[in-house]
């Protein structure tokens, strides 16, 4: 009964993000014309409400295909598909594993940097640099290769670790 209810719940999460990313994707200039542009092609009246176009009148399918056609980045990607419950159902027996996957990891990332000090590896600076960068995991695979490299120039990777120190003064006490 529990789980059915953790289920609900996800699920009920899941496509209130779904809907927010279809808005963001709607609010988008070059969407609507292309969207207004593929109804005339078709012959279809496009339905407005202050001066907005009707969400549920844009087939998924379609707006994928603009997105694609404009390579447009979605932040938290888009697949075009509205989340399934089927998809919590076959991730939920996973779960145990993923915490435990993730309470290795930490415990790894802890010994190995705090308590032993060592310099950030290459996979772990980036890592660094896309979460401080604020890119989804799905964000920073769609970057191409030179703009990550910049973000690595630009050691982004630096600042976790910089916030906690503090900054040194300039001024000079007189």
């Amino acid at each position: 009964m529990c789980l059915i209810l953790v289920l609900a719940i996800a699920h009920y999460y899941q496509l209130a993000d779904y809907r927010e990313r279809k808005s963001r994707l709607m609010s988008h200039n070059a969407v609507l014309r292309r969207i207004r542009i593929k109804f005339k092609k078709e012959g279809k009246v496009v339905r407005t409400k202050n001066n907005k176009i009707e969400e549920e009148d844009i087939p998924d399918a379609m707006l994928n295909e603009i997105v694609q056609e404009l390579k447009l980045r979605v932040p938290g990607g888009w697949t075009g598909e509205p989340p399934r419950v089927l998809d919590l159902v076959i991730k939920a027996p996973m779960v145990p594993l993923y915490a435990v996957q993730y309470m290795v990891w930490s415990a790894k990332w802890v010994v190995k940097y705090t308590v032993l000090g060592k310099e950030y590896d290459i996979a772990d600076k980036e890592y660094l640099t896309r979460v401080n960068a604020g890119f989804t995991e799905f964000d920073w695979n769609q970057l191409e290769q030179k703009e990550r490299e910049e973000y690595m120039t630009q050691e982004v990777w630096r600042s976790s670790t910089s916030k906690r120190k503090k900054p040194k003064s300039s001024k000079k006490k007189a």
